[in-house]
């Protein structure tokens, strides 16, 4: 298992080394905020980069919590199918970055089975996308649903389709894997940390951020960008909220360009 220990002695003995200035800010250390402290450090390791949860790391507050997750990449969507497939191979990278080998990977496949029911738009769309991404996938009548998985009795109205590389994710495990993983590349991590505060600095295209920490002192934090991955916690936080519909932008997967997280009033959205 991972070595939580080390999380922990790491932020003790560096946490302080660079709070002052930091090059991105990431406010929220669930698995988004973990991946994308892990990728910006992946990406260009001269950055200064920091973590900051409210709580404590691997909390149960959140939705990042738990023995596992699904991972399949039977969707009948192109975009969601190449985004899966990619992420098979980012998780058994992370595996192997952090020791973990065997059982004790990451992911691990256990095939997925989706039912629907026959000739629906929806079944043959999912076939059809499968075919076209070249993905291996059997059809399964509902006698032989009922005969490999007898758990389940479906009649003649519903179909299945079986793919091998479907599987489950260790959730709890991915999160410590993320945080060591970046702790080893020289990125900080910041638990107990409450964004309290968040605008622009008055003389310089920077953030300034204000935590409030465990024992109920403020600190105070410039970064040159902010990474808000804070999920429903972010609603806690509306002038937070309202400055970073201002300056965020978003990915967009089907143009692979950046376009503005919104368009509106951010007061109206």
């Amino acid at each position: 298992m991972l070595a939580t220990k080390y999380i922990a002695r790491n932020y003790r003995n560096i946490s302080r080394r660079w709070i002052k200035t930091l090059d991105v800010a990431v406010v929220g250390g669930g698995i988004m905020g973990s991946s994308s402290a892990y990728h910006l450090m992946k990406g260009k390791r001269d950055f200064k980069v920091g973590l900051f949860e409210q709580f404590e790391l691997g909390h149960i507050f959140g939705s990042s919590h738990g023995d596992a997750r699904l991972i399949r990449p039977t969707y009948p969507d192109e975009t969601y199918v190449g985004m899966c497939m990619i992420s098979f191979e980012g998780w058994d990278e992370l595996s192997d970055e952090v020791g973990l080998k065997g059982d004790d990977k990451l992911q691990h496949m256990t095939g997925g089975l989706e039912i629907g029911t026959k000739g629906s738009d929806a079944v043959r769309l999912l076939e059809e996308t499968l075919i076209k991404m070249g993905l291996q996938f059997s059809i399964m009548d509902g006698g032989d649903i009922s005969k490999s998985f007898p758990q389940f009795s479906f009649d003649s109205d519903f179909i299945g389709i079986y793919c091998e590389k479907s599987g489950v994710l260790r959730a709890d495990d991915c999160l410590k894997a993320y945080n060591k993983a970046t702790t080893m590349m020289g990125g900080l991590l910041f638990p107990h940390h409450t964004l309290k505060s968040l605008s622009k600095h008055p003389d310089s295209d920077t953030f300034l951020l204000e935590f409030e920490i465990k024992s109920g002192e403020i600190e105070r934090v410039e970064s040159k960008e902010v990474v808000l991955t804070a999920g429903p916690w972010t609603s806690s936080q509306k002038p937070v909220t309202f400055l970073l519909i201002k300056y965020l932008c978003r990915w967009d997967l089907r143009t692979s360009r950046y376009i503005s997280a919104c368009s509106c009033d951010p007061r109206g959205c």
